[in-house]
């Protein structure tokens, strides 16, 4: 008897620090104010593993999405812009599509794109994360 080899392509999830935590403050920064607000972890419909963080610096709104670069290393930002819009977590207003896609390495060393989107900037407003974010205040632990 044949037994079928069945593979499920498995991508894996993002380990990042909040991004507070990444950023080094030096003497000219001790204006800024950084802060994280939030995450949401969710899947894409290929079952990719997702992480959104909301951040903000002084008055500017920022979400960073982390995903597994896997069959997806070569996307340009017009092919990653897409995608998103595909997969209905971001929502642009009109005339103000803008991201900025990096290739990283996460906590564990894997290949994963980091794409930042600022959400808002005072009060213009240029694109919304659909989902609920969960408040680092309310979550047990930041990863």
């Amino acid at each position: 008897m044949k037994k079928d080899n069945i593979v499920t392509m498995r991508y894996p999830r993002p380990h990042f620090k909040p991004q507070a935590a990444m950023v080094e403050v030096t003497e000219d920064d001790d204006e800024v104010i950084d802060r994280d607000l939030g995450y949401i972890e969710g899947e894409f419909s290929d079952s990719r593993p997702y992480r959104v963080e909301c951040w903000c610096v002084e008055e500017v709104r920022m979400a960073t999405i982390y995903f597994s670069d896997r069959k997806m290393k070569d996307s340009t930002k017009e092919d990653l812009l897409e995608f998103l819009e595909q997969q209905g977590l971001v929502r642009w207003l009109p005339g103000k599509k803008n991201l900025q896609p990096r290739n990283v390495k996460d906590e564990l060393g894997r290949s994963m794109w980091a794409i930042n989107i600022k959400l808002q900037n005072g009060s213009s407003k240029y694109a919304e994360i659909i989902g609920e974010f969960i408040a680092y205040d309310n979550a047990g632990d930041r990863h």
